[in-house]
């Protein structure tokens, strides 16, 4: 049940953190324009850089470490202050270099240091202890305040296309707020911890080596944009910014699921308990499989009239881009699955970080050779292809676990299911007029369609759901 509750908590935070900002660009598109979004795509990637060398690789190694040690409060204790100490280090160093470049840049400079907030923010951040205890309800609880108050002062003070700096200014000061917020939970968590036993450089190896499929899961997206902006202009970059931003928060109900799992599968794994292990990563597979055909399915299916209708007219190129990146949800939710939950919890970091970096070099490669011709579509294309190989090679490294049937058993039926939602989204898109009730219309059709198929073929997913609803619905306990 517990598991359940953080599930809930984290996935409805992650949704609303994007949902949130989602329901500004609207607003923000028709006012700061093509330049003014692409200005905010450009400033952010740069800032980006600096915000990942602060983090290290320290979320998702702290997570692991603390569930690891949940009943040890002494070793819990002293693995948050080394590892809080680390981040600080990394964070004074990334922020001492971010400024030197900035004051060497002649344009735009007060956008960049604004930007910059985030690399302070990195500091305060302490949700991976919270993760590693499970305990998401803090997290979730907090932060929402803080971005539910975010979203009203832009609506209230963003007025014009003059106003982009104070955009940014309201995007990163309360990730900072609400980062500083839950800091006063930690009064009875932690004990003392003498100075002489804290030893923070023994956990850098296995920090940079997490950082390294990290850097490479999260720099593609980055060095995708600074490409799109060097051979096709700050609009290009924008147009793929905002497929992106879109795609990303469909997605987001998928990979929302992997820091819980990420907690319980650490401490099973340091109980020994390997086939729960096994059976919870299966499960894990199977929940974000059946999620991702119904999201892409979704997305496709009103692709074609949500761009213009969503972020105006001036972004109609991006209908196109929104259609064939929703095809990356289904990869990511396979390599989520298999590398940050079962690879990571299972301590098989080389495997990991040697899955991200491919993917790194294959996004690298394939940009080179589609971006000067194809511009934001190649870009597009080469994001889905380096999705497809990062899931492809961590496949390989599980297979002495997981057998590819094992992995694969059932997944016609839900992509039976995707393609027959798909359709039928497409058609009522068609036939019905473009509003937002309509697209709630729709999202709520589609998906009972979708779960009726599911049902008619008995897809796996249907009896999981079984096993946890109570017995009048027709579960078991």
């Amino acid at each position: 049940m517990k598991l359940l509750k953080n599930m809930f908590y984290n996935t409805s935070y992650q949704v609303l953190s994007l949902l949130l900002p989602l329901l500004v660009v609207p607003y923000v598109s028709r006012l700061l324009g093509a330049t003014g979004i692409g200005l905010n795509t450009v400033t952010s990637a740069f800032a980006f850089y600096f915000v990942l060398f602060s983090s290290l690789g320290i979320q998702l190694y702290g997570n692991r470490e603390i569930a690891a040690f949940q009943g040890d409060k002494f070793q819990r204790s002293k693995i948050f202050f080394e590892l809080n100490l680390l981040q600080l280090l990394a964070v004074i160093i990334s922020a001492i270099i971010f400024l030197i470049f900035v004051f060497q840049i002649p344009n735009y400079r007060a956008l960049y240091l604004l930007q910059g907030v985030s690399i302070i923010s990195v500091a305060f951040d302490i949700t991976w202890y919270f993760k590693g205890i499970e305990d998401f309800r803090i997290i979730a609880v907090r932060n929402t305040i803080i971005k539910i108050i975010s979203v009203g002062l832009i609506f209230l003070l963003v007025r014009s296309s003059n106003d982009l700096w104070l955009y940014i200014a309201l995007t990163t000061f309360p990730v900072l707020l609400g980062n500083m917020s839950i800091w006063p939970f930690l009064r009875h968590e932690l004990v003392r911890v003498p100075l002489r036993e804290l030893h923070i450089f023994s956990h850098f190896g296995s920090v940079l080596l997490l950082f390294l499929p990290l850097a490479s899961l999260q720099l593609y997206p980055n060095i995708t944009k600074t490409m799109l902006e060097f051979f096709h202009g700050a609009t290009a970059a924008g147009f793929y910014f905002q497929s992106d931003t879109i795609v990303r928060v469909a997605f987001t109900l998928v990979t929302s699921f992997s820091a819980v799992f990420v907690s319980r599968l650490s401490k099973l794994v340091a109980d020994h308990e390997d086939k729960q292990v096994k059976e919870l990563t299966l499960k894990s597979l199977n929940l974000s499989t059946s999620v991702s055909f119904l999201l892409v399915a979704g997305l496709m299916g009103v692709s074609n009239t949500f761009v213009a209708a969503f972020l105006g007219s001036e972004f109609k190129d991006v209908s196109f881009l929104l259609f064939i990146e929703s095809l990356v949800i289904l990869p990511i939710a396979w390599n989520t699955t298999l590398g940050p939950q079962f690879l990571l919890a299972t301590r098989k970091m080389k495997a990991y970080t040697l899955a991200m970096i491919l993917g790194l070099g294959a996004n690298v490669i394939l940009n080179f050779i589609v971006i000067p011709s194809f511009g934001a579509l190649g870009a597009v294309i080469a994001t889905v292809m380096a999705e497809i190989v990062i899931t492809g090679v961590e496949v390989w490294y599980v297979r002495e676990t997981f057998s590819l049937s094992e992995l694969t058993k059932g997944f016609w039926k839900y992509g039976l299911a995707g393609a027959a939602t798909f359709f039928f989204v497409f058609w009522l898109n068609q036939e019905l007029t473009v509003s937002f009730l309509h697209y709630i219309l729709i999202a709520l059709l589609g998906t009972c369609v979708y779960i009726m198929i599911l049902v008619g073929l008995r897809a796996a997913i249907v009896n999981e759901v079984r096993t946890i609803l109570p017995r009048r619905f027709g579960g078991r306990k």
